[in-house]
């Protein structure tokens, strides 16, 4: 009875929200250049929309896909430092409207990548936060819940 209960922890409510506004941005920059110069923007972050009003609502596919882009996040950031450090001399940073070139950047680009990471890092440790467990957990339907409690029984002994 009490399961039912389990309120919506706030920091799963501030996640919901960062992903439906980076996904309604991503969206913003697939649609423009569609519009208004007919040109194809590939930008697979909207899916982050259907994924920030899962977590909302406490599908549990929702917490597993917003999982999968934490460490899609990891994977680009990887990526992205290693092609700093590959073409550092080719390196273009935008930065307040004004763009710098060169090896000289390479520090600014180092920090905004250490904040993307510092951000990624958060949103993905806070979805594995006891209180986001148990509100969904408390949002299984009881079939689920009875068989999870009999593997942790299982796994125990």
């Amino acid at each position: 009875m009490t399961d039912t209960l389990v309120r919506r922890p706030k920091r799963l409510i501030i996640i919901a929200v960062l992903f439906c506004i980076i996904g309604v941005i991503a969206l913003y920059d697939f649609l423009l250049p569609l519009i208004y110069f007919q040109q194809i923007s590939v930008n697979l972050a909207w899916l982050l929309v259907p994924v920030g009003i899962g977590l909302f609502l406490g599908k549990e596919s929702a917490l597993m896909w917003a999982k999968i882009w934490c460490i899609i996040g990891y994977i680009l950031l990887a990526s992205i430092v290693t092609l700093f450090f590959m073409y550092s001399g080719m390196l273009k940073v935008d930065l307040y409207g004004k763009s710098h070139y060169g090896e000289d950047n390479l520090l600014i680009a180092c920090l905004l990548c250490l904040a993307y990471l510092a951000a990624v890092a958060l949103i993905h440790f806070q979805l594995y936060h006891p209180r986001v467990t148990a509100f969904f957990q408390a949002k299984l339907n009881p079939h689920t819940r009875a068989r999870l409690e009999r593997l942790s029984k299982r796994s125990t002994k």
